[in-house]
């Protein structure tokens, strides 16, 4: 899957050189060393087991709603933490995964090991 987006913000067109984009929003590195810890799972193929690398809209989307979750669950928070959408196809069930690892490790949430 191509890395379309440096910061999330704004996503590159299709058919837009990809090289640029992937350097500076993948190698950059805090984003390089988060993607590595956080943004890997390993899922079983039946004869095999692979390794899965979070696409470019999975990884912002995660970061975005762990920093909305975090604030509307503070004392002072609005408990509003917000949906993802997505469509079919797109890696939801990766995605929840990665998202339900973040707010678990999370100190702010205070989940005993």
């Amino acid at each position: 899957m191509p890395w379309r987006t440096v910061t999330g913000e704004d996503i590159a067109s299709k058919g837009t050189p990809e090289l640029e984009t992937v350097l500076k929003g993948v190698i950059d590195r805090r984003r390089f060393l988060d993607l590595i810890k956080d943004f890997i799972v390993f899922g079983d193929t039946g004869s095999d087991v692979a390794k899965i690398l979070a696409g470019y809209h999975q990884f912002h989307a995660v970061r975005h709603a762990v920093t909305r979750t975090l604030a509307a669950s503070a004392p002072q928070g609005d408990r509003k933490a917000g949906v993802i959408w997505h469509t079919q196809g797109s890696g939801k069930s990766l995605l929840m995964a990665f998202y339900a690892r973040q707010i678990v490790k999370h100190p702010a949430m205070q989940i005993p090991p």
